[in-house]
């Protein structure tokens, strides 16, 4: 799964359908991971496993768990303790994590809008430490550049069920992030937003 997943998606709808190189969220991931570290939508761990250093606390949490016993088995040297869960309900983990990753994973939660999804933000907020650091990109419809293909790609993918960002718009995105973390950076890189976060 690792594989199809990594050369499918990281190396090929992020760039060629998105506008976004994998570099930009790799950038992120070693601006933004601490030592407690929780991860929602691991995927297959692409992005954890290219860190030049030792998390010594690692959770990914997952709604599905081919996704996490793909990331766990690619991360196994950090011994990550995998969480079934849906990121739209508390996540019932312990508190006071360092960093929080969700990478890729905003546009695919049900809800017509930001908004309707934004009760992520409030569960990731329950779980971070002050001063921890919460990031994470997403594929958007609005306020971003869609090229031909990311259209196409992005009406396919609505119809199959598989994101829902029809009326994901970068200026809510940055309301909603705003209401639980003050000043957020937020980076577009083709219609992909990447943002960062710290908890007060």
């Amino acid at each position: 799964m690792r594989f199809v997943y990594d050369w499918a998606v990281i190396h090929g709808t992020y760039r060629w359908c998105w506008g976004c190189p994998k570099t930009h969220i790799e950038l992120l991931y070693r601006r933004s991971v601490r030592t407690r570290h929780l991860e929602i939508g691991p995927g297959s761990g692409y992005f954890l496993n290219r860190l030049p250093w030792f998390i010594r606390d690692l959770r990914l949490l997952d709604l599905y768990q081919g996704p996490l016993d793909a990331a766990s088995w690619r991360l196994r040297r950090f011994l990550p303790a995998t969480y079934r869960r849906d990121a739209l309900h508390p996540f019932t983990v312990k508190a006071a994590i360092d960093s929080v990753g969700m990478s890729m994973v905003l546009h695919c939660l049900p809800g017509d809008t930001i908004a309707d999804k934004a009760v992520v933000f409030d569960h990731v907020s329950d779980v971070l430490r002050p001063g921890g650091v919460f990031f994470g990109a997403t594929v958007l419809t609005h306020g971003v550049h869609n090229r031909g293909p990311g259209r196409w790609m992005s009406a396919r993918l609505n119809r199959a069920g598989i994101f829902s960002n029809l009326g994901d718009d970068l200026a809510q995105l940055h309301e909603e992030l705003e209401k639980r973390f003050p000043g957020p950076e937020i980076h577009v890189v083709g219609s992909v937003a990447l943002w960062r976060a710290v908890a007060p």
